[in-house]
């Protein structure tokens, strides 16, 4: 194996390097979870969601302002509704702990898997591209039941490389396989079932070990699998009925792979949605990738199952309808993990260098870009907040294209890492003063101020806001979303709406209270 920094090095300090990664980590990440808002997307919908479900004492069947909500199992808005039984209101480091947990153990699983086929230099350089991968942050911070599913599907396809590959057979194993499965679908669905099935079939028929299909696709697995969901619809029909059952088991599934109702994409979708998805690391995979591919070198087992999985997953999520990035997040571990593995088949050291110095040129420009934002800004959005986090992207960016010209390649990509997360830091303790541009927090408090400051009892309404009616969570009533144009109303009460959308004639006794990038106004 070729060395690209840092030499080989004991188990102790690997030990030790390893585990001050997953402290760096969450240290710099520590002052967004604490401090961010929900984002109104998805986040506060689930919220909503929960709250509901609480009031209704429901546990599978679920519903949206009344509305039935049949899109995701129950696990993830499970977690939602114990931290608001637990704490008395929904925490965000609570919940974001259930995706930046998981991500933990997809690195840990990941990093003890490759850990016999690489050196001490190469192994510390995937964990730190694997966190330092833009989705993968993202995903690890944001609230959704996407990095769960990864970390269960990927235990999962562990469990059975383990057992066909590294020859253990307990019989634990052969139970935890199909729990793991399951845990999947009953996070996410049926993504769950289809990629572990399709890339470990896709691997025995690839090593000509077709007889062995029944060894993790037997009656054992199949009994397990089908005896919880049973389980799971048996619930879901008695609280929800068969309509709601239905739109879970085929609607929201069938409906989705084939003619999506929502986020519908071109079959190319993740052909382009990969460069950005893997930054600032993609240049460096598809180069890997190719050379690996490219060697005449003997693969061995670890390097067959990671392509099984990456090219039959990549094809299966390709053909479903409903695409979004955050939807290839299983794979990204192993797009990460098969550039490593292949690093030292590049032949060209020149190409390592130059797939490296477009990301770190990234870097440098960061303070440029932010200045650039500042002086076009029409929104008054405070983009001094930004400062520190840009300063420390271009530091670290110069660093790494220095770095790049003495080719000290490994070290490089631990510059990228430190300097990616130095700026989460940074950026982390200033969170609080940009959540109005992130959620409906501090406007619904404001509202809270302002019916009470004027003593109204009509109604809030509220126009051309996203999800807006899941303001329910922070304002215990419900809003009412005004369809048409606000020059048509003249309703009494309080109108929250986008500050840039405000009428320039209202009425005299129209009260104006701005707080960007919203406006309250109040009609009494």
């Amino acid at each position: 194996m070729k060395e690209y920094g840092f030499p080989i090095s004991n188990s102790l300090i690997t030990k030790i390097a390893i585990f001050l990664i997953f402290i760096f980590v969450f240290v710099a990440l520590f002052p967004i979870l604490l401090e961010r808002d929900f984002t109104p997307a998805n986040e506060l919908r689930y919220l909503s969601i929960a709250d509901e479900a609480i009031r209704n004492n429901h546990f599978f069947f679920f519903t949206n302002q009344g509305e039935p909500y049949a899109d995701k199992p129950p696990l993830f808005l499970w977690i939602v509704m114990l931290g608001k039984v637990l704490l008395g209101h929904h925490s965000i480091l609570f919940l974001s702990l259930f995706s930046l947990l998981p991500a933990f153990i997809i690195a840990f699983v990941m990093d003890r898997w490759i850990a016999p086929h690489i050196s001490f230099s190469i192994r510390v350089a995937a964990l730190m591209m694997l966190f330092s991968t833009a989705m993968f942050i993202g995903s690890a911070v944001v609230i959704r039941m996407d990095m769960l599913m990864a970390m269960f599907i990927i235990l999962a396809l562990r469990i059975f490389f383990s057992m066909e590959e590294e020859e253990n057979n307990k019989r634990i194993y052969s139970w935890l396989f199909p729990i793991c499965v399951f845990m999947a679908i009953f996070t996410k669905g049926p993504i769950g079932l289809l990629i572990p099935l399709i890339s470990t079939i896709t691997y025995l028929l690839v090593n000509k070990k077709a007889y062995h299909i029944k060894r993790y696709w037997g009656v054992t697995t199949w009994v397990i699998l089908l005896t919880l969901s049973f389980l799971w619809f048996a619930n879901t029909y008695m609280e929800g009925g068969k309509e709601f059952l239905y739109n879970q088991l085929f609607h929201q599934t069938v409906g989705r792979a084939v003619n999506s109702f929502h986020h519908d994409k071109p079959f190319y979708y993740y052909l382009i949605s990969f460069w950005y998805s893997l930054a600032p690391w993609s240049i460096l995979i598809v180069v890997t990738v190719i050379s690996g591919i490219r060697s005449k070198v003997e693969r061995i087992g670890l390097e067959k199952f990671f392509m099984c999985i990456i090219g039959t997953s990549f094809l299966l999520l390709s053909l479903i309808s409903s695409k979004l990035d955050i939807y290839m997040l299983p794979l990204f571990p192993f797009w990460i993990y098969m550039s490593v593995l292949w690093l030292s088949r590049v032949k060209n050291y020149k190409i390592i260098i130059a797939s490296l110095i477009i990301p770190a040129i990234a870097l440098v420009l960061a303070l440029f870009a932010d200045i650039n934002l500042t002086n076009s800004n029409n929104n008054d959005f405070r983009f001094d907040l930004t400062f520190p986090a840009a300063i420390s992207l271009t530091l670290f960016g110069i660093i790494t294209v220095i770095l790049l010209f003495r080719k000290r390649v490994i070290c490089a990509i631990a510059t990228i890492f430190m300097g990616i997360y130095i700026s989460i830091f940074l950026l982390g303790w200033n969170v609080k003063y940009l959540n109005n541009y992130i959620g409906y927090g501090e406007i619904c408090q404001e509202v809270k101020k302002v019916r009470k400051q004027y003593s109204l009892s009509d109604k809030t309404y509220v126009y051309k806001m996203k999800n807006a009616q899941d303001m329910d969570v922070y304002l215990n009533y419900e809003v009412i979303i005004l369809q048409k144009p606000l020059e048509e109303y003249t309703p009494k009460g309080l109108i929250i709406l986008p500050s840039k959308l405000l009428p320039k004639s209202l009425q005299k006794e129209t009260i104006i209270i701005k707080k960007d990038p919203y406006t309250i106004l109040v009609n009494k």
